[in-house]
């Protein structure tokens, strides 16, 4: 009886332990958001498939839009992320900001990388690219927690670009020379960047991450046609896609069927 009970009891504490030891993956898998990782990875794949093709079909590029949540620990309200960036916030108004700018800051990262960081033309000839293709990356939203945190809080786009010039990248010397392959704004016109420095982002508004590919040198952004020379679009994308092609690095933009509209998109790559 009790060599029964003896096992018994052991095959109670080795179950208790599988059945613990199972929570933590599952709990580890949920948190590394591994789907999400995944979804990037195939769409930054299938790009550079497509770019190494001669023959470009844009029903071989797999990319998806990311809906973000940026957390500070609740749900965002009315929206179902496929993504969730949790921030820990603390009593410094500061740090706060800084943690929501590079929560944002990954994003454009990840939306610039995804589609060959300016050396791939993923886009064929000229009956499949009519005019401008545009990739929407995300669509970000914030959580309730950051909305009541932060309500009284302010970041500009100057502040937001700032950070980006600031904050080092991997293996590049900030955010700002990554996309933008500049040092700094200065270095190029407000329009460029596709929004006005004195604009605030709302935490209470969804904001959209969005690339494009146009044959034609001019940035249609806040509606404006600002003509920009050859050498200019050479050292903004690295290098000028071939018969007059231009990739423009991720914009951040607040999302509205106005701004939408003025990126003059003629497609879209990305599925919902």
């Amino acid at each position: 009886m009790n060599k029964r009970a003896e096992l018994t009891t052991e095959q109670i504490v080795g179950l208790i332990i599988l059945i613990v030891s199972f929570a933590i993956i599952l709990f580890l898998l949920f948190r590394l958001n591994l789907q999400e990782l995944t979804d990037k990875e195939i769409c930054h794949n299938s790009i550079l498939t497509v770019g190494k093709s001669t023959i470009k079909s844009e029903a071989s590029i797999d990319c998806k839009t990311n809906y973000v949540c940026i957390s500070g620990g609740k749900k965002c309200e009315n929206f179902l992320p496929s993504l969730t960036r949790e921030i820990q916030l603390t009593d410094s108004e500061e740090e706060n900001k800084n943690k929501i700018m590079n929560a944002l800051a990954e994003e454009m990262a990840d939306c610039w990388w995804m589609f060959g960081e300016g050396k791939v033309n993923y886009v064929g000839g000229n009956i499949l690219l009519v005019d401008t293709t545009c990739s929407l990356c995300s669509v970000i939203a914030f959580d309730e927690e950051i909305k009541e945190t932060m309500e009284n809080s302010v970041i500009t786009y100057g502040d937001f670009y700032d950070y980006l010039e600031n904050t080092s990248f991997k293996n590049s010397r900030s955010y700002f020379y990554y996309l933008y392959n500049f040092y700094g704004r200065e270095e190029l016109s407000p329009e460029a960047l596709g929004v006005k420095m004195e604009d605030e982002i709302k935490f209470k508004n969804q904001y959209i991450v969005l690339t494009a590919l146009s044959k034609r040198p001019f940035i249609r952004w806040t509606g404006l046609q600002t003509m920009f020379t050859v050498k200019i679009y050479e050292k903004l994308t690295n290098k000028i896609i071939d018969e007059n092609r231009y990739l423009y690095p991720p914009v951040l933009l607040e999302k509205t069927e106005e701004n939408l509209k003025d990126q003059g998109c003629d497609s879209f790559l990305t599925k919902a």
